[in-house]
This record gives C-alpha cells, sequence and structure tokens, in this order.
C-alpha cells in the first residue's frame, strides 16, 4: 500500500496543489517535489466545490474504479484545489480530501 510506503519512508507531510498535479513531500530527510502532468493550463476558473463529487470521487477511487490520474481530475472538477496530508492521515486520503481547501467554498 502506497500509504505504508511512504510512512515507512517517513514521509510527514504530503501536499498537492492542482491543477498543476504538484506534490511536495516533507520527509525526515528533507523536502522532495515531483510534478506531474498538469490538469490544465492557462488563466482557469475554480470549479465550485462541489462536496458530493468530491465524495462520489472518492467512492469511485476506493472502489479501484478510476486511475489516480482520474481521481486527481475528478477532484479538480469538483473544486479542490489544495490537499494536504499529514502522519497521522497517510492512511487516509478521505481525511485530507475532505479538509480539502477551496477557494469559493
Amino acid at each position: 500500500m502506497l500509504a505504508e510506503t511512504l510512512r515507512q519512508a517517513g514521509v510527514r507531510k504530503n501536499i498537492w496543489y492542482l491543477p498543476a498535479v504538484e506534490s511536495l513531500y516533507v520527509t525526515d530527510h528533507g523536502p522532495v517535489v515531483s510534478q506531474g502532468s498538469p490538469l490544465a493550463t492557462g488563466l482557469l476558473d475554480v470549479p465550485r466545490f462541489n462536496h458530493e463529487a468530491v465524495i462520489k470521487a472518492l467512492r469511485v477511487d476506493q472502489a479501484g474504479e478510476s486511475t489516480f490520474p482520474e481521481f486527481l481530475q475528478a477532484i479538480w472538477n469538483a473544486g479542490v484545489v489544495h490537499y494536504l496530508r499529514t502522519k497521522p492521515q497517510l492512511l487516509s486520503i478521505g481525511l485530507a480530501i475532505l479538509r480539502a481547501v477551496s477557494l469559493r467554498h
């Protein structure tokens, strides 16, 4: 499981920024950044936060019915622009998403 691997590697915090698909891992050994393929480019309106769509994206992901990029696209479309996972939350992405920051909440 990815969450357990991250915990064992000393990841204390994982910060995601959407739609850039940038992830900052704060570890016991120092920070590491991962830059994925952006979900969108240019000047954009941030989608309105939609709690029900976030829950749906989580359920689809947890059922194994989406890829990780599809999951990120779904939560971006639901208005999630940033989320943070701290060490106790690494075992549950659901907790992190429910605490997601939206500019238009």
